[in-house]
């Protein structure tokens, strides 16, 4: 199981219209990419739980 992925990025997440939306599936459970701003102006990718409602 893979649990704390994280990766720097110094570029904002491109768009394009729409975001495409990244998630992972761990067993049962979906995480949800997200890309979590920094104080430095960069971002981190990181997962979050999912909440399809």
């Amino acid at each position: 199981m893979e649990a704390n992925k994280v990766t720097s990025s110094h570029k904002p997440p491109s768009d394009g219209g729409m975001a495409k939306e990244e998630f992972i599936r761990v067993g049962t459970t979906l995480y949800k990419i997200v890309a979590q701003p920094r104080l430095s102006g960069g971002y981190v990718k990181k997962h979050s739980l999912a909440e399809l409602n």
